[in-house]
């Protein structure tokens, strides 16, 4: 079973009426049978306790990961007027967000909106992302926003298109000696009559493979001198110029002689 950490959230809402209270407490309920630590006034604040001391030490919690601002018509009022306990949060909260402009954990949370469909978001909470709780499907929104879930995840970075790659892909060299991919050290090499006409162009490991070429000019009477070493090259390109720049295959019995359909010299 796989095992997730379970967020920790704190509520921010308006005790609009007791109606509306229960309504919160429906929805505190809900968050915590959908595995979210849910906390707010109603089961964490006791007779005697300081509010402001309170709603400071949540906000500056570490451990505290999401507060929900939940705004109706009477939290918006008090926000924006900083009247009673709700303008005190409000001084709380704004330094936070205006501070941590980059952070997403406070998330408004729409509760109601008015006669015209305009939402009740405080001033310094109008240009902030929310959540819509008076839609059908608002409560998934929430949840998907305290676990940091989308609804449509990001997909992984897939191929460039033809027209963007053409011509800036990296070739992968093959020697010609041993069928392996060239990773490092590399040689590319004329291959070229005793008089110096080009015959073919190819590509082979330094050390061993390029013994075995030699060995190979010497008995099939090719010049193997003209080569020169792949890290000399800043860029495929100047590599391509280098071995077809002169490429004329003026005798293509040479290559169905010598060479394998993929490249590779044939074995004596």
């Amino acid at each position: 079973m796989q095992n997730f950490n379970t967020p920790k959230v704190f509520i921010s809402y308006s005790w609009t009426s007791e109606s509306y209270k229960q309504y919160v407490v429906d929805i505190a309920n809900s968050l915590r049978a959908n595995g979210v630590e849910t906390l707010f006034d109603v089961w964490d604040l006791f007779p005697g306790e300081d509010k402001y001391t309170f709603m400071e030490k949540i906000i500056n919690d570490p451990t505290v990961s999401k507060v929900l601002i939940l705004c109706d018509k009477k939290y918006k009022e008090k926000a924006d007027a900083r009247n009673g306990g709700v303008g005190d949060e409000t001084m709380i909260i704004t330094p936070e967000i205006y501070g941590h402009v980059s952070q997403n954990k406070f998330i408004p949370v729409v509760m109601e909106r008015d006669s015209n469909g305009a939402d009740y978001l405080p001033a310094y909470l109008k240009s902030r992302m929310y959540v819509d709780l008076t839609k059908k499907d608002g409560f998934t929104e929430l949840l998907r926003a305290i676990f940091e879930i989308p609804q449509y995840p990001k997909p992984p970075i897939g191929n460039q298109p033809a027209f963007v790659t053409a011509g800036k892909k990296p070739k992968v060299y093959k020697c010609a000696v041993c069928g392996k991919p060239i990773e490092y050290d590399g040689l590319l090499v004329k291959l070229q009559k005793p008089r110096g006409i080009l015959l073919h162009a190819v590509s082979v490991h330094k050390g061993e493979c390029d013994d075995k070429l030699v060995e190979f000019g010497k008995r099939e009477g090719i010049n193997t001198n003209a080569s020169m070493e792949m890290s000399f090259f800043d860029n495929d390109e100047d590599r391509e110029a280098y071995m077809n720049g002169e490429f004329a295959m003026s005798d293509s019995e040479f290559y169905i002689k010598f060479f394998n359909a993929d490249g590779t010299i044939k074995k004596s």
